[in-house]
């Protein structure tokens, strides 16, 4: 059961973005375990997952995108919906960057991911220290390390931008994403779920 904080949150967020969690066929043929739908301002939705938003991007990117197994699940039902979220970002991303997507538009998701990143870090902050989580300190570092490497990244990028840049930048993410799921956020659900240490 999500808390009200929670909730609030997935309102708060919930007029921008909508998450399609099934596994679904793409336009392509394809399979894809993630898809999203961002609205833009027109209140019309564009689809994500291996098309990208505004329609076909590089035909093999997909097949490297980061696909959403149990395997990432922690077990913490608000924190498992937002990894869920963040990786479709990073796909995202990498469809982007794969696809030559332009400046502006990669530009943009990487705020979205920025600020995605900045509300999930809060919100399992939050949940460990309501749940007493011992080593709260350790695993909020690892959060206020990733912001930084990821802020650096991006000023990188927007000052002098090359693929040097859109691939480190990626990398970060992408390996960041997957080994703290799996180290960190596995680590602290066995200890909240068990109640001790």
């Amino acid at each position: 059961m999500a808390t009200s904080w929670t909730k609030s949150l997935k309102e708060a967020i919930a007029p921008a973005v909508s998450l399609d969690y099934a596994r679904a066929p793409s336009p392509r043929g394809r399979r894809f375990a993630v898809g999203v739908c961002f609205r833009g301002g027109d209140g019309r939705g564009a689809t994500g997952g291996t098309e990208g938003r505004n329609g076909a991007m590089a035909g093999d990117a997909a097949a490297d995108s980061i696909i959403w197994t149990d395997d990432f699940l922690i077990g913490i039902g608000e924190l498992d919906y937002e990894h869920r979220g963040l990786i479709a970002e990073i796909n995202e991303l990498h469809l982007e960057l794969r696809g030559q997507a332009g400046q502006a538009r990669i530009a943009d998701t990487l705020g979205r991911i920025f600020a995605r990143l900045q509300a999930h870090f809060a919100l399992e902050e939050h949940v460990m220290a309501e749940r007493h989580y011992p080593h709260f300190d350790e695993h909020k570092a690892e959060h206020d390390r990733l912001i930084d490497t990821y802020t650096e990244h991006m000023v990188k990028f927007r000052d002098t931008p090359n693929p040097g840049d859109r691939d480190a930048l990626e990398t970060v993410l992408r390996q960041w994403i997957v080994n703290h799921i799996l180290n960190s956020d596995k680590k602290m659900s066995l200890l909240v779920a068990s109640g001790g240490p």
